[in-house]
């Protein structure tokens, strides 16, 4: 039996159903009942779309927090492998200490009840924000290094990954895949889905930047291949296509059929507005829909190397219009 942390988000619903498919038998960490609904609604979709019936109602579902180390102790009994998903993603200044809290010491009790509870493999759902950063094209030997302008969340991500690679040392095999902005059906008000509900408002304006796309699918059948694999402490960088903001936003505004934008926008100009509504609200007590830290992200001219995972499984990654045709006709928030 498999275990799996951040169940209802998108990469660990996604995995949920693929291992379905393969008819693994699955429990599932969940905190609150609302959230499954999500697992619930993305197998309809898949199964409406390939013609299936795969049910959720074999899922072993167990209430719990990745921040409880109890409720994660008992949830890890008579497991063989560990899917760990759950994340905290946010690059507000305020939330700093709520990424480390989640990501870093979540990790640490999951890597903590592996070891207790004799797992097989633990594999870690990281993040490209983990890798360092060049001018050049970035692997997985990319050294991260701290500094100003740093995310909290990259922070909290490369120290999570320790925690991985400390639970190696003491006996634990692991796999590290590191995916970059993920796409797929779910609800656009989260992670990384914001991107299309941003694109659905038809913005004037794009930021000069560029970054990398993968399908969730494509993550999800990753973490399975590496899950049945006996090698350890190996990081792959999940990466689709690599792709500029301008040219990210012209494709989704053509398939949403909204009004594609047309001007660069002003890089003081964007990270001024950026400082100023962040600590504006935040003076408020309400949230920022933009971050000083991902308006500097927007400008980043990133571009990332997907050749060692490719090589690993002789992979063939979705392409990014298969990835945003699949994760627009999959909207399930309403």
């Amino acid at each position: 039996m498999v275990f799996i942390t951040g169940s209802s988000g998108l990469v660990g619903s996604h995995l949920i159903y693929a291992l379905t498919v393969k008819g693994e038998k699955i429990r599932a960490l969940y905190r609150s009942k609302e959230s499954i609904k999500n697992v619930q609604s993305l197998f309809a979709y898949y199964n409406k779309e390939n013609n299936t019936s795969y049910s959720t109602d074999f899922i072993e579902w167990v209430e719990g927090d990745i921040l409880d180390t109890n409720s994660l102790d008992a949830a890890m009994k008579g497991i063989t492998t560990v899917f760990h998903c759950a994340a905290t993603v946010t690059f507000l200044k305020a939330d700093f200490h709520t990424c480390i809290k989640v990501n870093r010491i979540g990790t640490a009790n999951v890597v903590n009840a592996c070891l207790t509870n004799n797992i097989e493999k633990l594999c870690y759902v990281s993040s490209t924000a983990a890798i360092g950063t060049s001018k050049g094209v970035i692997t997985e030997e990319t050294k991260w290094a701290p500094g100003r302008l740093v995310s909290g969340y990259s922070v909290s991500k490369h120290s999570a990954e320790k925690e991985v690679f400390r639970g190696a040392a003491e006996g634990l095999k692991v796999s590290i895949v590191n995916p970059c902005l993920i796409l797929g059906p779910g609800n656009w008000n989260q992670s990384s889905l914001t991107i299309l509900q941003a694109a659905l408002k038809a913005p004037p304006f794009f930021t000069s930047g560029t970054n990398a796309i993968v399908d969730a699918r494509d993550v999800a059948n990753y973490l399975i291949l590496l899950s049945e694999s006996d090698e350890s402490e190996e990081k792959y960088l999940l990466i689709g296509e690599n792709i500029s903001f301008q040219e990210l936003f012209t494709k989704l505004s053509s398939q949403l059929n909204v009004r594609k934008p047309k001007y660069k926008m002003n890089p003081i100009v964007a990270k001024l507005s950026a400082f100023i509504l962040e600590y504006v609200l935040g003076f408020f007590g309400k949230k920022s829909p933009v971050s000083i830290e991902s308006m500097q992200s927007a400008y980043k001219e990133l571009s990332y190397s997907n050749k060692k995972a490719k090589e690993r499984f002789n992979y063939t990654f979705y392409t990014i219009d298969e990835s945003i045709k699949n994760a627009i006709n999959g909207r399930f928030d309403g």
